[in-house]
């Protein structure tokens, strides 16, 4: 069973959606096909959002929440934000920290733009990346 980190988007998306490739996940969890986990971090991004654009939501997000295995600390290592500040944003280290904090197989994202650019992808990291759609049609 792969182990998958859920970056806030993912959280924000599956609130608000009934049907969707982020609300899948956590099917695919409820099924145990796959194991989600994810950080303090990201559940404090998606609320915040959540609160700004959609406050209905707010109880499904909790929900949704519950069904999270594990969570990550929050203190993203001074010699990772090191490392890996020349090749991503700051508000994503603890998201990027968290999926290796985690030992996690794929780290799940709808941020094309911070996750998947080329700066990224030229690194070697310990899982894959990827959005729900590519997870769902790799299982």
């Amino acid at each position: 069973m792969k182990t998958v980190f859920l970056d806030a988007n993912i959280l924000f998306a599956a609130a608000l959606s009934e049907t969707g490739g982020s609300r899948a996940l956590f099917l695919l969890a409820e099924r145990k096909v796959i194991k989600i986990v994810g950080s303090r971090y990201a559940l404090l991004e998606a609320k915040r959002n959540l609160q700004k654009k959609n406050e209905q939501a707010l109880p499904k997000f909790w929900s949704l929440c519950a069904e999270l295995i594990e969570l990550s600390d929050e203190e993203v290592d001074l010699g990772f934000e090191t490392t890996w500040q020349p090749h991503i944003i700051s508000k994503d280290l603890p998201i990027l920290w968290g999926a290796f904090q985690l030992k996690v197989d794929v780290l799940v994202t709808l941020d094309r733009k911070d996750f998947m650019n080329e700066k990224i992808k030229k690194q070697k990291f310990p899982f894959k990346i990827m959005t729900p759609a590519e997870l769902i049609q790799s299982l």
